[in-house]
């Protein structure tokens, strides 16, 4: 937090933090001062989905990235279904997606 607001805090920086759970984190860090905008980005849309995972996969045809953003619902957030995403990338295989097939999944 000395880097927020401490003796050391650097002038004419914009500090930028996320994440997907804010109900976790400490009443400290989020006093007035330290964080002074929260912009809430709410759930991915279906459309969303297809369009990172074709980044992903840009090889992969719009019906497979359908069925991908089908098969991974319990993925809200872009963050979530991204890291779902990385794990495929990788070759691992995820609960959500133990029924769909795509080409990409080990």
């Amino acid at each position: 937090m000395n880097v927020l607001d401490g003796f050391y805090a650097p002038a004419n920086v914009l500090f930028v933090m996320t994440t997907n759970r804010i109900e976790v984190l400490d009443e400290a860090l989020l006093r007035p001062g330290r964080i002074d905008y929260r912009l809430y980005m709410g759930k991915a849309s279906d459309r969303q989905k297809v369009e990172i995972y074709r980044r992903f996969f840009p090889e992969a045809s719009e019906v497979e990235a359908c069925e991908f953003a089908e098969a991974s619902r319990s993925a809200e957030t872009m963050a979530e279904f991204q890291g779902l995403l990385l794990a495929s990338e990788q070759g691992e295989r995820h609960p959500d997606l133990k029924a769909a097939d795509h080409g990409i999944l080990a």
